[in-house]
């Protein structure tokens, strides 16, 4: 995986919104982002995988990307996100 320059976004830790793929590669760029000292939130539509995004210190959220109460709920989450 590429470095990211994060140093534009401030002390250099980003807080990050993942979705899809969340039982395979976003998993895996998840615990990388996480180990790098990153938060990650973690959009997931399996309830079942809840517990253990949660025990892996993802900030899981149950939904869809196209909810808005979803969006609203990141957003709040994330206060701000940047392309």
């Amino acid at each position: 995986m590429a470095e990211l320059d994060c140093e534009r976004y401030g002390k250099g830790k980003m807080r990050v919104f993942l979705c899809g793929a969340e039982l395979g590669p976003g998993f895996v760029v998840g615990q990388r982002l996480l180990a790098e000292g990153h938060k990650v939130t973690m959009l997931t539509s399996h309830e079942d995988l809840l517990p253990n995004l949660g025990k892996n210190k993802m900030n899981p959220v149950l939904g869809h990307t196209e909810d808005a109460s979803v969006q609203q709920q990141c957003g709040e989450d994330l206060r701000m996100i940047r392309p």
